[in-house]
């Protein structure tokens, strides 16, 4: 019986560490109109004085921590946007990041 409760706490070990790596990237949509490029993140718990965001080299990437103290992580490719027009909406848990698309 031993035996089966170390393989039995083993796995379970495992599947927490997967679970774990699994859930650190946060959910998204995005959305296009003509002019705006839309990305809706959900980061339930937000800590919002722990958001940061950057725009380099054709990628945005977003991080943040909850109120209980889990790391988000997203990169995401952008192409044909101006680089330093991003607007940023915060909302119960929500990121809302609007970018501009270049003028044609």
């Amino acid at each position: 019986m031993p035996a089966f409760r170390d393989l039995y706490d083993l796995v379970k070990k495992m599947m927490e560490e997967e679970i774990e790596k699994e859930f650190n990237e946060p959910l998204y949509t995005y959305y296009e109109t003509d002019k705006e490029i839309y990305y809706i993140v959900d980061v339930p718990h937000l800590e919002s004085q722990t958001l940061y965001i950057k725009m380099e080299n054709n990628k945005l990437e977003l991080s943040c921590k909850d109120k209980y103290g889990k790391c988000y992580h997203l990169e995401l490719p952008v192409n044909n946007v101006e680089k330093y027009d991003v607007d940023v909406v915060r909302n119960k848990g929500f990121i809302k990041i609007i970018l501009k698309k270049k003028s044609t």
